[in-house]
């Protein structure tokens, strides 16, 4: 059935459009899994996918979806559970409309950070989007559709999008929110809810429908923002300056931070020597020789409405963590004026002047992927050269002593696996921290494979036993889903079975 599904898809998105399968996989992930795909579609309209979506019903072929194919450390594009037909809407990448006035973009799936960034720029636009800490050419659909994170005030990548557009299994089109009155209703880009039930929330993390549009909101940008720098030197300090942190978001300050082990700092600008042992010793070294002197680093922005409030905003994250934290150091438009050598100018480029934080975006975060592949000079593909990558994700309460266990947790886990300990704290709400953990290794030794695989699962298991849930799941750990209460999972496949009678839609992508 698959050849001939393949074959109708030729006729309505032509042959340039479709990519069959050869000797070598059309996509995979950075790491082993037991799924591929089949061929590749390449749609360029909503019309185009629905037919491609009916002969998929007709011939029960299962299909996966993705914006672009970025996620990463989850599975990158391939399918969670079967081999499958793969639709990239990489080519549905219009920009729809936009409005300096009202702060908002709309954008079709393919539409990529990048192509965001460029198109403010070169409308000389007074704002900014919240960007990414992963590849520019990620999809901002995507990432919603995973609940991703942004890096400023607008983290919460999911709670600063609205008016979906959504196609679902079978081929139909619903709207969400104020969307769902029709095109000529003034609120539908402005507001997220609607009347009724919501239904944002069903189609992302989950296998339920396809967003197709959606409308991304934006912020001014702001003459007074700063970006400050600090480090930590104990664990028992680092859940301190955590919960500390939760007080001043509860008060309103508005300022973004993330707080990560030197490990990521490390492994973002160097790439470790083969056949070095790991220590406290050589990680001391290592962060060293970056002019880092403690083990845990913040980063954050402080978006202040005028002059007199940046003044405050400094002063207020200086009484609150000052004491606690190592070489704390504010940059703002002034510091660009005062840099002298060129290492001064490039430091300031990355923490100040072209920061992500201020809607910028940048790929360095995926060196991170190369940091076991000393062997690679020139970073191109993290697919092609083999790198190592998974991801684990849970979320803790934002108190000092589940910090410290957090720590713990991921320390001693590593260590047994003798991988390093790469782990970050993102502040995106007031009261929980989303942690990115990260398992950078060498896909070409194999003995290397199975050890960070079993590492992953052993961390997650760890903190589900501790009380703390996993906010976004991959491929390979997409049976962790099964922690839910079983009324919960019998309601989603309730759904999934109404809306998805023929079950062709990524299987076990968040409803098994």
């Amino acid at each position: 059935m698959m050849q001939e599904f393949i074959d109708q898809c030729k006729k309505i998105l032509g042959n340039e459009n479709v990519r069959e399968t050869g000797q070598k996989p059309l996509r995979t992930a950075t790491f082993d899994f037991d799924t591929k795909v089949e061929v590749m579609l390449f749609p360029t309209s909503t019309s185009e996918l629905a037919k491609c979506l009916k002969y998929a019903n007709f011939y029960k072929v299962p299909i996966h979806v993705v914006s672009r194919g970025y996620n990463i450390g989850l599975g990158s594009s391939l399918p969670p559970k079967e081999n499958s037909a793969l639709i990239d809407l990489s080519k549905m990448n219009k920009i729809i409309d936009f409005s300096e006035r009202m702060a908002y973009i709309s954008v079709e799936a393919g539409v990529s950070f990048e192509q965001v960034f460029d198109f403010l720029e070169k409308e000389k636009s007074s704002l900014m989007m919240d960007s990414i800490g992963s590849s520019s050419k990620a999809s901002i659909v995507g990432n919603t559709a995973e609940r991703g994170h942004g890096m400023g005030m607008y983290a919460d990548r999911f709670s600063n999008v609205c008016g979906f557009e959504v196609m679902l299994p079978t081929g139909e089109i619903i709207k969400t929110g104020y969307n769902a009155y029709g095109e000529d209703n003034k609120i539908s880009p402005l507001a997220k809810g609607g009347v009724g039930a919501s239904l944002d929330g069903l189609f992302t993390q989950s296998n339920l429908g396809i967003i197709t549009k959606l409308t991304f909101w934006l912020r001014p940008k702001t003459d007074f923002f700063q970006t400050f720098y600090f480090e930590v030197e104990t664990d028992e300090e680092c859940g301190r300056v955590s919960e500390l942190w939760k007080d001043l978001q509860l008060k309103g300050l508005q300022a973004s931070l993330r707080i990560f082990s030197d490990t990521r700092l490390i492994a973002f600008n160097q790439q470790k020597e083969k056949n070095t042992e790991w220590s406290e010793e050589k990680r001391k070294e290592l962060r060293e020789s970056l002019g880092v002197e403690n083990k845990w680093i913040g980063f954050g922005g402080i978006y202040s409405p005028s002059k007199l409030h940046a003044k405050a905003d400094k002063k207020i994250i200086k009484k609150y963590i000052g004491s606690l934290t190592k070489n704390l150091v504010f940059y703002d438009e002034q510091s660009i004026e005062l840099a002298q050598t060129e290492e001064e100018k490039e430091k300031i480029s990355f923490f100040y002047d072209k920061s992500v934080l201020r809607g910028y975006v940048s790929d360095q975060p995926l060196s991170m992927c190369y940091w076991r592949k000393p062997q690679i000079d020139k970073k191109t593909n993290v697919h092609k050269d083999k790198c190592g990558v998974l991801w684990y994700c849970p979320i803790i309460p934002n108190r000092k002593e589940d910090v410290q266990k957090a720590i713990d947790i991921v320390e001693t886990i590593s260590s047994d696996y003798k991988l390093e300990p790469n782990v970050g704290f993102l502040f995106v709400s007031e009261r929980a921290i989303d942690i990115t953990g990260a398992i950078c290794y060498d896909r070409e030794q194999e003995s290397e494979e199975a050890m960070a695989r079993e590492c992953h699962d052993k961390i997650m298991e760890a903190f589900i036993a501790h009380g703390y849930v996993p906010y976004r799941l991959g491929i390979q750990s997409m049976e962790l889903i099964n922690y839910m209460k079983l009324e919960n999972l019998t309601f989603l496949r309730q759904l999934k079975n109404t809306i998805d009678p023929n079950n062709i839609l990524s299987k076990n992508r968040y409803i098994l």
